[in-house]
């Protein structure tokens, strides 16, 4: 009789009968639920009747378990699901939305008065295009720019502001197939400018040459420009410096004593990677003959900028006579490209001269946080 103690049951009562024991009648279900009945299993002891109903409690509490497991399963696939496709419609209505935002973009720009958008004519690989000089720029050019490359034993670099309207455009991240496009534009205002180039585009090498020749500046920006490998330490950016110079000593003969720091002798990013890097940086570049140049003003074009007249109106606001003015000539820049003529044409009607970085050109270092 104890055997069948363990069977599944609903309830139990119990009932004193007139025999000479306690004989206890249990509702029970069998194990199909397919019917129902009463049975009598016998003389049982209290005990054994409290051990019963504490299993059928357990049992429920599992069978509840169990349930609610099945039910949070279910929930978690059909969120996953959902995401699933929301990714999946985002990934096909954004990039729609996208491109009708820059069709918008640029028709406003079009449309937008102020704007002056200068024709462009791409340059043929090797040719050297004579520059026109514009009546308001003079500035005529370095005579012997041997003398910039990188050597300890020569000064570069101006700390101090001569108080003359001077402009020293710079431009990051090139060379690209954009930059023979920035070059025709120099050359249609007959100015010069300054050219931080990086390896990012070895196919293009052949423009840095093509920028000497037309006469302009070439400095040193980056071999890598990742910030995790430039400022893992300090030999780690020596490594990559060196391997820039070797490409530039390639097309012009000799490495320049110009660099700029990826982001900036100011940048706090580099932190991350080597705290304190930057303040020994700067002090070790210039015992090794090189001078490293910021920036005062910039055009903004280093995140993406649609509308080319936020360049204008950013790289058109002086708070000093000599300007050290950031912009990019890298891949993707076609809004600069726009915007560069009426940035010229802005300071050339007032009062300013272009020229290049040469070495008694101004530093604007900036305040080093790291």
């Amino acid at each position: 009789m104890q055997k069948a103690v363990p069977l599944l049951f609903l309830q139990i009562s119990a009932k004193k009968d007139s025999g000479t024991g306690t004989f206890f009648r249990k509702k029970v279900y069998n194990r199909k639920n397919i019917q129902t009945g009463t049975a009598l299993y016998g003389i049982l002891t209290r005990k054994a009747v409290f051990m019963t109903e504490k299993e059928l409690r357990r049992r429920q509490l599992q069978r509840r378990k169990a349930r609610r497991k099945h039910i949070l399963e279910r929930l978690a696939v059909f969120i996953a699901v959902c995401l699933i496709a929301v990714v999946v419609i985002c990934a096909g209505i954004l990039p729609r939305v996208g491109s009708k935002k820059a069709e918008q973009a640029s028709a406003e720009a079009e449309t937008s008065a102020p704007l002056t958008i200068y024709p462009v004519i791409s340059a043929e690989p090797g040719r050297i295009a004579e520059p026109t000089p514009h009546p308001y720029n003079t500035y005529t050019g370095s005579s012997d720019r041997a003398d910039f490359a990188v050597n300890p034993a020569i000064p570069c670099g101006n700390n101090e502001i001569s108080g003359e309207k001077i402009v020293y455009l710079t431009l990051d991240d090139g060379p690209s197939y954009l930059t023979a496009s920035f070059l025709d534009v120099l050359d249609e205002y007959g100015i010069k400018a300054t050219f931080f180039v990086t390896a990012q585009s070895p196919e293009y090498f052949y423009m840095i040459k093509e920028a000497y020749d037309r006469g302009h500046t070439i400095g040193l920006h980056s071999y890598s420009h990742d910030y995790a490998t430039v400022y893992s330490s300090v030999d780690a950016f020596f490594n990559d410096l060196d391997q820039i110079g070797k490409i530039v000593e390639e097309q012009i003969g000799y490495v320049p004593c110009f660099i700029r720091f990826p982001g900036g002798s100011a940048n706090y990013i580099s932190h991350d990677y080597t705290p304190g890097i930057m303040t020994e940086l700067a002090a070790e570049v210039q015992a090794r003959g090189y001078q490293y140049f910021d920036w005062n003003c910039s055009s903004g074009d280093g995140a993406p900028v649609e509308n080319p007249q936020d360049l204008i109106n950013a790289a058109t606001n002086p708070q000093w006579d000599t300007i050290v003015l950031l912009s990019h000539d890298s891949g993707g820049k076609e809004t600069t490209l726009q915007a560069l003529p009426s940035i010229i044409e802005y300071y050339l009607s007032n009062g300013y001269e272009f020229r290049p970085l040469t070495r008694d050109a101004y530093t604007s270092h900036q305040e080093i946080f790291n």
